[in-house]
């Protein structure tokens, strides 16, 4: 099954971020912090050192959310929860950037605190979005009966069969005995 949540909003993190780490690299830190409703922060951090940290940071979570979004898209997390790890990895590695920066403007009285930590909501509303949609998926696959996995394991041993009549090159052994 499509996860078109997921990819949707794997899409738009990642797209996000990119813009952010781009706006840090181009314009600089404070153009990053204005689309980001931080306008406080502006002095806080040295322009140079702070515009390739935080750069540095948005760029890595745009690449984990482009990540998950290559995943959702080939499904290569059908099932077993692998494609959840990196969903995972990518929102625990946004929160820890915003709550760096709310730390920051915390300790430093900047009143752009209430800018950086409207993201945790939307981060945590995105997360139980996808793993709802996971869990749903999960449950509308039927379960594997029984006779399902007695006639795959009669066609495993039958498959075996014959391979073994073709390498050893045994007449009648691969032919439908």
């Amino acid at each position: 099954m499509r996860h078109l949540m997921t990819s949707f909003l794997a899409l738009h993190w990642a797209l996000f971020f990119a813009l952010l780490a781009y706006l840090c690299i181009d314009d600089g830190v404070e153009a990053a912090l204005r689309m980001l409703g931080a306008n406080g922060l502006s002095g806080l951090l040295p322009e140079n050192v702070g515009a390739g940290a935080l750069a540095l940071g948005f760029a890595m979570i745009a690449v984990l959310f482009l990540w998950a979004l290559i995943e959702a898209c080939l499904g290569a997390g059908n099932g077993d929860g692998s494609g959840l790890d990196i969903t995972r990895i990518a929102f625990v590695a946004a929160c820890a950037v915003f709550s760096a920066m709310a730390l920051v403007c915390a300790m430093k009285g900047a009143r752009a605190l209430p800018g950086v930590v409207v993201y945790f909501p939307a981060l945590l509303a995105c997360y139980l979005a996808v793993l709802g949609e996971r869990w749903f998926a999960l449950r509308r696959e039927p379960a594997p009966t029984a006779a399902a996995a007695d006639i795959r394991g009669m066609a495993r041993s039958a498959a075996n069969t014959a391979l073994l009549g073709r390498i050893s090159g045994r007449p009648g052994l691969g032919k439908g005995r």
